[in-house]
């Protein structure tokens, strides 16, 4: 999940690793959950904040695999 994340980038990882990262099948789960629930009920507090911090956890990955594709010469969003 989310802290299996924020450890691999902590470890400071290469572009390559960076842009080699996928989410675990649980963790994509666990945000679709969240989504369907969204969709045909309302999150309660500890899920919103939930999301929230999912939401954040994604920026940070765009971010890093941007970051990643300009150091490598590549078009960020085409790897990322």
């Amino acid at each position: 999940g989310a802290a299996e994340v924020l450890e691999f980038l902590a470890g400071l990882p290469g572009p390559q690793e960076i842009l080699d990262l996928n989410l675990s099948e649980h963790f994509v789960r666990r945000v679709e959950q969240l989504l369907e629930k969204n969709r045909s009920a309302k999150l309660d507090c500890h899920e919103e904040a939930e999301w929230e911090n999912y939401q954040f956890l994604e920026h940070l990955v765009r971010t890093a695999k941007s970051q990643a594709c300009l150091k490598l010469g590549l078009k960020p969003g085409r790897n990322a």
